[in-house]
């Protein structure tokens, strides 16, 4: 049996404070790790939990290779490039301007 891994990203908005928003993210993650357990449970489906991770988006510039579309203004990450946050679209940089996957496919301009 081969092992595999399965990632799922969801995003919060929460506190402004960065004490109360690592609050608030840990607790999200272990009211979603119990949800997860327990429906991998009745389904019958053996998993080991193996790491709950969370990344500050606002924060992002300062150590995380992520940015907001400047079309649509939702986050992506570079794959292709270190420190690439795995729950996030991938995006790119393309001529100064900074796409996720579903706009930089998009010919409409930029809006100004």
């Amino acid at each position: 049996m081969k092992d595999f891994v399965v990632s799922i990203g969801y995003k919060f908005s929460g506190a402004d404070d960065l004490g109360m928003a690592n609050d608030e993210a840990q607790r999200i993650g272990l009211i979603m790790a119990r949800a997860i357990d327990l429906a991998l449970s009745e389904a019958k489906i053996e998993s080991e939990e193996l790491t709950t991770s969370y990344h500050h988006l606002e924060e992002a510039h300062m150590d995380l290779n992520a940015k907001r579309c400047d079309k649509c203004e939702e986050w992506a990450t570079d794959w292709g490039k270190p420190r690439s946050t795995d729950a996030l679209t991938p995006g790119w940089e393309n001529e100064g301007n900074w796409f996720c996957d579903m706009c930089g496919h998009d010919d409409e301009p930029i809006a100004e």
